[in-house]
């Protein structure tokens, strides 16, 4: 059996993105997105800009890679300001979090009922202006991100926010257990449970947060599955982020929103119409790409995205995200002016880390025509692209792909040293062991091989290739 190794596109790691920003212009529109105000002496990122990826120790940086990830769950756009000690409206920070795991497992409460529920729970926990002082507030500033006024109109101390539950309070309440880990699941639950006009009340409670629950952790799933719900929601989610899907397209937890957009409404024209002129921009962005290939996907005119992208083809192929945007446009076989660029760059491409999966793409997908042009360009240099890093995947994808005729081509190109050397490298063996498993002449490499078989067994790469010796 032949070894195999991956094929997948490289993830998205913080290396890269720290790579992307040191360019001066990429860190100008990153920051301006992320907001990165805070400073470190960690990490020097040119031009002349320092700052604090928020991270507990150095050790950590083997499992946190995702850079918006560690800004989003430390610095998150939504932070609360510290609380300034002059600050004539007393504010507190008041532990919800119980009553919000107590609703998971409530099967028989429906969301309008969240409202009474929450003002029995609050009711408990009344106090007077008297008892405000500093060692009482340490006690009851718990770990939550919400700050509750205390201060009432009439002077008296409660919780402002909870105790007196009117239609402000109760909607900042829903927000804040939307952006809650486990409210959050709460309500997709009873997103899907409950009847319509429970759907409707949770709505009107947070249609106006739409834009910040759209780019918020746990929120995205809630605006997600509203948007699944009935026309009048999905219609007015759509008013609320129209004018704004470019900047919730580059955004770690809105692109995810604006996928679903394109899933379930019908306006990709309307998502088309806000970034057509930033597509370059959104390919390079990590998050950006993403939207666009889902417009790729859906928009059934690919007209425009061909004429904008085929100029662009060789480049894109050549980029960490724009070669999975080319390759979902190659998925439609009629793109000729694209795909001729591409072939022509062959040599280019084939050695190109991220243009390898793109001819590698028309080689499995693509009409015959454009696979055995492919197959022409590689096979005068099959030797050496074998060894080559990136381009022995596409000669490997080759040989899989082409006919009888093209393999005999392919190892009559062979002599019986470079069928050695190939053995014992670490990317051409995989390449040998295709041509064993597949080539109609593969007597000639095994005759060439044989006699070197106790060398063949003293290289990890070639132990595969000594098994199959004696196979056929």
């Amino acid at each position: 059996m032949t070894e195999k190794r991956s094929f997948s596109a490289p993830p998205y790691y913080f290396d890269d993105l720290l790579d992307y920003i040191k360019d001066k212009d990429n860190f100008t529109k990153y920051s301006e997105l992320k907001n990165l105000l805070s400073i470190s002496k960690d990490y020097d990122v040119e031009p002349k800009v320092k700052f604090q990826f928020m991270v507990d120790s150095l050790d950590d940086l083997d499992v946190k890679h995702n850079l918006i990830e560690w800004i989003d769950r430390d610095n998150p756009l939504g932070m609360s300001k510290p609380l300034e000690q002059n600050n004539s409206r007393i504010k507190i920070k008041q532990d919800i979090v119980g009553f919000v795991n107590g609703l998971k497992n409530k099967t028989d409460v429906s969301l309008k009922s969240i409202g009474k529920m929450l003002e029995k729970e609050v009711k408990k926990k009344k106090i007077n202006v008297e008892d405000i002082k500093e060692e009482k507030y340490e006690e009851l500033n718990v770990d939550l991100d919400t700050e509750i006024d205390l201060k009432r109109d009439d002077g008296s101390v409660g919780l402002n926010g909870f105790g007196y539950l009117d239609e402000s309070n109760l909607k900042m309440v829903v927000n804040f257990i939307c952006k809650d880990q486990d409210g959050s699941r709460f309500i997709q639950k009873k997103i899907d449970e409950c009847s319509s006009q429970d759907r409707l009340w949770l709505y009107e409670n947070i249609k106006d947060d739409v834009w910040e629950l759209s780019m918020d952790l746990f929120g995205n799933y809630v605006i997600q599955k509203l948007f699944e719900s009935e026309r009048e929601i999905k219609k007015d989610i759509l008013k609320k982020v129209k004018g704004r899907i470019l900047g919730l397209s580059v955004h770690m937890y809105g692109c995810r929103v604006v996928q679903k957009i394109l899933e379930c409404s019908g306006s990709e024209e309307m998502v088309l119409e806000e970034i057509k002129d930033k597509l370059l921009v959104l390919i390079e962005d990590q998050n950006g790409n993403h939207v666009v290939q889902k417009c790729v996907e859906k928009i059934k005119d690919k007209k425009y995205f061909i004429e904008y992208f085929q100029n662009h083809s060789v480049n894109m192929s050549m980029h960490k995200y724009g070669c999975r945007v080319i390759q979902r446009l190659l998925i439609d076989n009629h793109q000729d002016v694209m795909v001729k660029n591409i072939i022509d760059n062959t040599s280019l491409l084939a050695e190109n880390q991220y243009g390898n999966y793109v001819l590698q793409f028309i080689l499995d997908n693509g009409n015959e025509v454009n696979k055995k042009r492919i197959i022409n360009k590689i096979l005068p240099k099959v030797y050496e692209y074998s060894k080559h890093k990136f381009a022995s995947n596409v000669v490997e994808k080759c040989v899989v792909q082409a006919d009888n005729e093209e393999r005999i081509k392919m190892v009559d190109r062979l002599n019986g040293d470079n069928i050695f050397d190939m053995s014992t490298d670490k990317f051409a063996n995989y390449v040998v062991q295709r041509l064993i498993d597949l080539a109609e002449n593969r007597k000639k490499i095994i005759n060439n091989l044989k006699p070197h078989v106790a060398e063949l067994k003293k290289c990890v790469y070639s132990k595969h290739i000594t098994t199959k010796l004696y196979l056929f």
